[in-house]
């Protein structure tokens, strides 16, 4: 499988609503990294949705379905940001 990156200025990340998670006030960044990274292995693995294609989601007290492949994409994109911000510095 390919995946196809195209780097985002912050104005592109703004209109996109992507939220800027590396910029959060608690500054360790290192531990989200850390921990989207062992998200996408158990994601690998098959233990993240217990087996599930699908797992229950809620925001703004709505529920909804997340699929693997959302979820995964999701870590994806907020593990290349951070890696974008990390290799500006």
């Amino acid at each position: 499988m390919f995946l196809s990156v195209t780097v985002l200025l912050d104005s592109e990340i703004d209109k996109l609503g992507i939220p800027n998670f590396v910029e959060q006030k608690c500054g360790r960044i290192e531990e989200q990294v850390e921990l989207l990274k062992q998200k996408l292995w158990m994601i690998y693995q098959g233990e993240a949705f217990n087996g599930k294609p699908t797992k229950t989601a809620r925001s703004h007290g709505k529920k909804f379905q997340v699929t693997v492949e959302k979820e995964t994409s999701r870590i994806l994109v907020r593990l290349i940001i951070s890696r974008l911000v990390f290799s500006c510095d």
